[in-house]
């Protein structure tokens, strides 16, 4: 299985994939970093030993409960950035934090396109491009994008109450990924001459994209209420 991530600098020193035998027939497809160099905090993350493996144990299978077989998460951890007050820490904060991404562009073409509230967090500008499979939007659709979270045992935080923050903040970011991954990007704009969206110029592959940041870690929004989500946990 390839691996993705959400910063291509990233540092992989050694990877492996989760043995997904008691994963759903349908259930979205989990693997992990042993060892990461963080793109939050630029350090070494490593999640095989202590409270991050318990964690990472305990998440998997919920993560695999999310019915979507063409869905991938992938696993690291993260660092919170070190502040005044952290000096005098012992130990950083750390957690983990969720790249994801869909395999396939048209099955998730087709599945994004069948929800009912689509039209409730997406652009109407937007809705019609896809409608009408505008070439620029339908290519952003493997892109990737990121929850996480620092996880807080040291102030009674259990894996059940990280799990069950988690798990709704990636449910919810994939619910609206296609305005995410569309809305607001500096390289996409749409032409109102010919009425379609045009890509200006190219991205720098080594710039963190503001629709990859992490959800939960760098940046966070008012919870979005849906009539249908599903629960997991």
């Amino acid at each position: 299985m390839k691996i993705n991530s959400i910063n291509n600098s990233l540092t992989v020193h050694n990877s492996r994939k989760n043995n997904n035998k008691h994963k759903p027939a349908f259930g979205a497809k989990v693997q992990y970093f042993d060892v990461v160099k963080d793109v939050v905090s630029n350090e070494l993350i490593d999640i095989t030993k202590g409270p991050l493996k318990t964690l990472t144990d305990r998440i998997i299978p919920y993560l695999q409960r999310l019915d979507d077989d063409n869905l991938i998460i992938t696993i690291s951890g993260t660092q919170k950035k070190p502040g005044f007050l952290d000096l005098f820490k012992s130990k950083p904060d750390q957690g983990l934090k969720f790249d994801l991404n869909y395999f396939d562009a048209k099955r998730f073409y087709n599945k994004f396109m069948s929800d009912a509230e689509l039209p409730k967090f997406l652009d109407p500008e937007y809705l019609k491009g896809f409608k009408r499979k505008d070439e620029v939007l339908m290519n952003t659709l493997t892109e990737t994008i990121g929850v996480g979270k620092i996880y807080r045992p040291d102030k009674g935080e259990t894996p059940e109450q990280f799990i069950g923050e988690v798990i709704p903040k990636i449910q919810e970011h994939l619910r609206i990924m296609p305005k995410l991954i569309t809305e607001g990007r500096a390289d996409i704009k749409y032409d109102t001459k010919f009425q379609h969206f045009v890509q200006n110029g190219q991205i720098d592959p080594t710039q963190r994209r503001p629709w990859n940041l992490y959800r939960g870690i760098e940046f966070d929004y008012p919870k979005i209420e849906f009539t249908d989500m599903k629960q997991v946990v």
